[in-house]
């Protein structure tokens, strides 16, 4: 009626700080719920990526409507807190269940205090930086936490795309943590919608409600960039692989004939015997290159009085590359690439040392080629697939395929050669990972495999892999040439979102004594 007074426009505010214990235990549970679903996005746990788009939607509306504004760090606190003790369980071979404990907890402490801010930072600009606030605090710290030599880039979201290589072409412009923060906007484009339903439908309006027009602009956004990735992706994906074919070879020996831990094995004339037949045969099948795992061998093989590898080379007309350590000593994690004539075509020492696992050292990160008859190979070890910059650098200096002797453990070898994957798509270079018993994989230059292992059992298997790959052209890509373009970027919106919620403080002051109008609500 005309005369009837509108009591939507004058309607208080109520700030869900009062929420009731009950409220709270469904931000718990929602919040849970969330972690878990990171969870099962693991391979190791399911790999049901899809879930990865909408896994923080429950942590989401947690954090804005049920917890109180105080408390609104809890959820995603207990979100990250599940998601890294998932993680955090690969590492069960190597380290104390209590360090994974430790861990989970302490991730879900820091994450929350971090994003306890996002509340009060997006009710004071009205939720129109929503889509870029929580990505690019996630993202910064993930590509902080990368540089640890303790997990490196382990974990990254973006990982768990990697049974899609389909969807994730575009890395090699954008790099990897672009793909996480697409995935992260997404979630947060559906919880911000979800959120602006939920408080239309309210008869009572929370105390900052998400204006109706910035959820719709925001979803339409994320939708596009949404849309022109995996669009971009497929396109890219689509592209006839080119470049010369090589038949490469990976002879992951399993723990049979082996006798003492990695890095301290004896090499018995069974181990001997078991390399020889597996190399030879994977010359039969026409395989010009075969790689070895990780300090597989106690002794120096380029030595004259070593002369096993060197002697194995020319008689099975192969390359071989072979992990070992110098007289034992696991502070020297090596590789040689030997020719088919028994020559030393080149060796390298890993870059990134495995705290966890008690290797340790001080010495600069090298980056070599080594031109061969086939292809220019580029050399790394196991962990330093982790480090994407590694293999970027290998790829500006010619490398066309890269060669990754690696040691498991068990427990990981569905997430390496996986960031294998990724490694081979962000510089469109070929990857060979060579695994002891467990991880072993040939990666096409788009990032597709070609053939794998994954074996979570200790006890692993012995298993000759083949296959074709094509080489890249050995120019690298707009990524390998400029790597923390994306990475910059993600700074500065962090530095950028500081200064603004300093700058903004007294704006939420004076909205928190404002009447809400019906305007708002529709």
């Amino acid at each position: 009626m005309s005369g009837e007074k509108d009591d939507s426009a004058t309607t208080p505010m109520v700030e869900p700080g009062t929420a009731s214990w009950l409220r709270v235990l469904a931000g718990v549970g929602l919040s849970v719920l969330g972690g878990v679903a990171l969870v099962l996005a693991f391979p190791r746990y399911g790999g049901f990526w899809p879930l990865l788009f909408v896994a923080l939607v429950p942590m989401l509306f947690a954090q804005y409507r049920l917890f109180p504004r105080k408390l609104s760090g809890l959820a995603p606190g207990l979100t990250v807190g599940v998601f890294w003790l998932g993680g955090l369980d690969q590492l069960k071979a190597i380290v104390d269940p209590w360090f994974i404990a430790v861990g989970g907890v302490a991730a879900g402490i820091v994450w929350g205090l971090l994003f306890s801010l996002g509340r009060a930072f997006n009710e004071r600009t009205s939720f129109a930086l929503f889509m870029i606030e929580m990505p690019a605090l996630w993202v910064a710290i993930d590509v902080l936490r990368s540089g640890s030599e303790y997990l490196g880039s382990g974990g990254w979201l973006a990982y768990d795309l990697a049974d899609a290589p389909y969807l994730i072409q575009p890395v090699s412009i954008f790099s990897t943590p672009a793909l996480t923060f697409l995935i992260l906007a997404i979630n947060g484009a559906v919880g911000l919608a979800l959120l602006a339903i939920y408080d239309r439908g309210k008869g009572t309006a929370p105390a900052i409600a998400v204006p109706p027009r910035v959820a719709k602009v925001t979803f339409a956004l994320v939708c596009v960039v949404a849309v022109g990735w995996f669009g971009l992706s497929a396109l890219l994906f689509a592209r006839p692989l080119t470049g010369p074919e090589v038949k490469v070879a990976v002879a992951q020996i399993g723990t049979t004939n082996t006798q003492g831990e990695l890095g301290d094995i004896k090499f018995t004339p069974e181990l001997a015997a078991q390399f020889t037949q597996m190399t030879e045969q994977a010359a039969k099948q026409g395989a010009q290159y075969v790689v070895w795992p990780e300090l597989i061998l106690s002794f120096d093989p380029r030595l004259p009085s070593n002369p096993f590898v060197a002697d194995l080379a020319k008689q099975a007309n192969v390359y071989i590359m072979a992990g070992f350590t110098s007289d034992g000593d696991e502070t020297q994690n090596m590789s040689v690439l030997f020719d088919p004539t028994g020559n030393v075509v080149g060796s390298y020492q890993k870059n990134h040392p495995v705290t966890l696992m008690n290797e340790s050292w001080d010495r600069q990160p090298a980056y070599p080629v080594w031109p061969t008859r086939f292809a220019t190979v580029g050399p790394i070890i196991c962990f330093d697939i982790s480090f994407p910059s590694d293999s970027a650098h290998e790829t500006v200096n010619g490398a066309q395929i890269i060669m990754a002797p690696s040691g498991g453990p068990a427990s990981t070898s569905s997430d390496q050669y996986r960031e294998a994957q990724f490694r081979a798509a962000e510089n469109q270079v070929a990857m060979v990972k060579g695994d002891w018993a467990w991880g072993s994989a040939i990666v096409e230059h788009n990032g597709s495999l070609v053939t794998h292992t994954e074996n979570l059992d200790p006890a692993g298997e012995e298993k000759l892999l083949i296959g074709s790959v094509h080489v890249g052209s050995g120019e690298g890509t707009f990524f390998s040439h400029y790597p923390n373009i994306f990475t910059a970027i993600v700074y500065l919106a962090v530095l950028a979102r500081i200064v603004i919620q300093i700058w903004t403080a007294p704006v939420l002051r004076r909205r928190r004594q404002e009447p809400v109008r019906s305007s708002d609500r529709r």
